[in-house]
């Protein structure tokens, strides 16, 4: 497989695992304690986002044919990574 499908890979794959922290954080404020299930997705999260931004970019220094896997598999992982560097600074803003 070609670094733009492991990096899209990688992208589908933090999507579904933040999708998965914001089900537990909701499910934890009104039943149980999903501490260590939390930090266990967000690390796993944190993994693959690092390791797709790493094989998009290994995608276009290999110029790699262009298609929309590569697309979002780089831009994707930037946005994701982005959001997750600026949103809780400007949620502690707020506190």
């Amino acid at each position: 497989m070609s670094y733009k499908q492991w990096a899209f890979n990688f992208f589908i794959t933090v999507i579904c695992l933040n999708i998965i922290v914001a089900i537990l954080i909701v499910k934890a404020t009104f039943v149980k304690n999903y501490a260590f299930q939390i930090n266990v997705f967000g690390v796993m999260s944190a993994f693959f986002l690092v390791s797709g931004i790493i094989l998009g970019i290994l995608s276009f220094k290999n110029k790699e044919k262009k298609d929309f896997k590569k697309l979002l598999g780089l831009c994707g992982n930037l946005v994701i990574l982005f959001l997750n560097l600026v949103l809780p600074i400007i949620a502690f803003q707020y506190v």
